[in-house]
């Protein structure tokens, strides 16, 4: 048995998959495996790892029908052999000594379900930035505020998998935070403060918004089932901040999309949830400037009442 599973789902990326099994096999820990799913790909990607399975015995490739990225990632942890599974997206790279200082680490913390490390993002072949930035997360309450688990750097203990259950498909965006909110309920973690992997950062993608609106709506099904109290760290307050701040993100992207009642219905949600909303995102034009507080508290009311008069506006222009 290896001591290490590797899982990729991959889809139509057969340009881009050549990298991340390559820096597999430049991995200075050598004892993995390499499970690979093809998400029912139309163009070469299937030929791509049967080309390296020929090469490598540790590669096994796997076809289903297309389902996401969740429903492969299943079937790759399905046929897991390794004590530790770690996750490599298609498109992203790790640098040659991430699994040997990941195992090291798990292996003198044995009561760790999962631990993760520090990403190096590439645009353009350059790098910007490395993630995280200054917080190094240890609790659930930390994930839960916002998500600074870098998937491609996580290495799990596939025991502790089995118990909490697989990935959930009917999430497409944020089956990963799911994920890691599950692990941290039960089993503590811990991150390397270290560059460990390459993320390539995608291209612009046809239709942002409503990908956004996806991302949010997701967050709202999973952060509505965390449960509160001392064995989660997470207080109702934190929890009501948290889902008041999607909801007012959310009514933006509505309000942008001219979708007015949907944005009104999200602006009120986030105010009735948490009354000083307005206060918790970030906007660029107040970046450096003092005293900005009751503005923007008055953002989601205005908004709200904003959204209420755009109806209103174009009820009466179409009556």
């Amino acid at each position: 048995m290896p001591k290490v599973t590797v899982v990729t789902a991959t889809y139509n990326r057969a340009d881009l998959l050549r990298r991340a099994i390559e820096s597999v096999l430049a991995q200075t820990f050598t004892d993995w495996e390499h499970v690979i799913v093809d998400d029912g790909s139309p163009d070469e990607t299937w030929q791509v790892i049967e080309e390296y399975q020929r090469k490598d015995p540790r590669i096994r490739g796997f076809r289903k029908g297309n389902g996401g990225v969740a429903s492969a990632m299943n079937v790759g942890l399905e046929n897991a052999k390794g004590e530790f599974v770690c996750i490599l997206d298609d498109d992203d790279r790790w640098l040659p000594g991430k699994l040997v200082r990941q195992v090291e680490m798990m292996e003198k913390n044995p009561a760790l379900g999962f631990v993760y490390g520090r990403m190096s993002i590439e645009r353009n072949g350059k790098e910007v930035e490395v993630f995280p930035y200054k917080h190094r997360a240890h609790t659930m309450a930390e994930i839960f505020t916002g998500n600074y688990i870098p998937t491609l750097t996580v290495m799990m203990r596939r025991s502790c998998l089995e118990k909490i259950g697989k990935f959930n498909t009917k999430l497409r965006i944020c089956a990963d935070l799911d994920m890691w909110l599950r692990l941290a309920e039960k089993y503590p973690f811990d991150g390397l403060w270290e560059v460990l992997a390459i993320y390539r950062y995608p291209e612009p993608k046809q239709n942002l918004s409503a990908d956004k609106v996806r991302r949010l709506e997701e967050h709202l099904t999973i952060f509505s089932k965390i449960k509160t109290g001392k064995q989660t760290g997470v207080s109702r307050f934190l929890k009501f901040k948290r889902i008041a701040q999607d909801l007012f993100d959310l009514a933006l992207t509505y309000e942008e999309r001219r979708q007015y009642l949907d944005a009104a219905a999200q602006y009120w949600s986030a105010i009735r949830m948490f009354p000083f909303v307005g206060i918790l995102l970030w906007w660029p034009e107040y970046d450096g400037k003092r005293f900005t507080a009751p503005s923007r508290l008055a953002r989601p009311y205005i908004g709200m009442f904003r959204c209420v008069w755009k109806l209103a506006f174009n009820y009466m222009g179409n009556s």
